[in-house]
């Protein structure tokens, strides 16, 4: 569940979220806040927070979505992953520092309108909305999961136009290999073999009465009617919009980039994944530096506490050693070499 979904079916629970100075107030009716939703709220705070700050430049054609605004340095902006959901960087931006302004790039298809068909089609959607905010270069460019292979094509696109991209950053993101049938067959098939193996296992070990409840509870899952709701709506609009992003990228063929591309792993282990992670520096003039968080480390939790710090880290190393530099000041490290 996104955010912006979390916030929806608050809503239609008369569940009540304001921002009060840097504080997320909540008022419901009695009840009505179950352990769960007590728990979402609490873990979804910083991206709470982001979304209804964000809220009032946001229209229905917004693409840049301010996740930190204020600083001078070069803006970032960043693709989320094939959901869209540019919350996911709320705390990626918070350990970057108030200094550093980063934007989501919200792709179309969120609002209701037909989603992008094509990886060079986003990306030039982007291209477009980032030039609007940003008119001129250095660029600084990254993206998360599936959302790394429009960040390259948009790097691409930038390139092409006589811009400079300072850095391209891709987090997580499975290269173009990854999507070979043999590979996706060889992932599915390990996949079915762990679920398969803990479903059965789980349902083996529990008592007669529970693995019935558990049988009944999965048949009302597969047979119940959806509900019409404006919720059921949003989570319409995201599935549409993860299934055109997924097909366009099995599909997207990547030209060559001018430059080097710098490599986010969860972990190390990950240089070895079918995902073939290390393999975009091939597309790279200069090929790929590649990091990879501690071994703890997972794919969905790379951009949340504790492991982002490091990641953060990184990325300020990156836009350092870029030449990145502030409006009018020097870069970062111009300014430690005059201390």
């Amino acid at each position: 569940m996104t955010t912006v979904e979390l916030l929806t079916q608050l809503r239609a629970l008369n569940v009540k979220v304001w921002l009060e100075g840097d504080r997320v107030r909540c008022n419901a009716p009695l009840g009505v806040l179950t352990g769960d939703l007590r728990q979402s709220l609490a873990e979804r705070k910083p991206e709470i927070r982001a979304l209804l700050r964000a809220a009032g430049h946001l229209t229905r054609n917004t693409t840049v979505v301010p996740i930190q605004q204020g600083g001078l340095r070069r803006p970032f902006y960043a693709v989320p992953g094939h959901n869209g959901d540019v919350f996911c960087f709320v705390r990626l931006a918070q350990q970057l520092g108030a200094d550093q302004p980063f934007f989501g790039l919200q792709p179309p298809g969120l609002d209701g309108r037909p989603p992008c068909e094509r990886i060079e089609d986003l990306a030039a959607h982007f291209v477009d909305a980032i030039r609007i905010s940003q008119p001129r270069g250095p660029y600084l460019i990254g993206g998360y999961c599936l959302g790394g292979t429009t960040a390259f094509e948009i790097a691409r696109q930038l390139q092409a136009a006589g811009q400079e991209v300072g850095a391209l950053v891709l987090m997580g993101t499975a290269a173009p290999a990854s999507f070979r049938l043999t590979r996706r067959v060889l992932g599915s098939v390990k996949e079915w073999v762990r679920n398969s193996a803990a479903g059965a296992k789980a349902l083996v070990r529990a008592e007669p009465a529970e693995r019935a409840a558990l049988l009944r509870a999965k048949a009302a899952g597969l047979f119940s009617p959806k509900p019409q709701s404006e919720r059921a709506s949003i989570a319409a609009c995201r599935e549409r919009v993860e299934l055109a992003t997924v097909n366009a990228a099995r599909a997207y063929t990547p030209g060559r980039y001018s430059g080097r591309i710098h490599v986010c792993l969860p972990n190390r282990a990950d240089e070895r994944s079918d995902e073939c992670f290390v393999d975009w520096g091939r597309f790279a003039s200069q090929g790929a530096e590649v990091m990879a968080g501690p071994d703890r480390c997972q794919h969905d939790f790379m951009l949340r506490e504790p492991d982002v710090r490091i990641f953060a880290d990184y990325l300020r190393g990156c836009f350092a050693r870029a030449g990145e530099r502030s409006f009018g000041l020097p870069s970062v490290a111009e300014q430690e070499a005059i201390r």
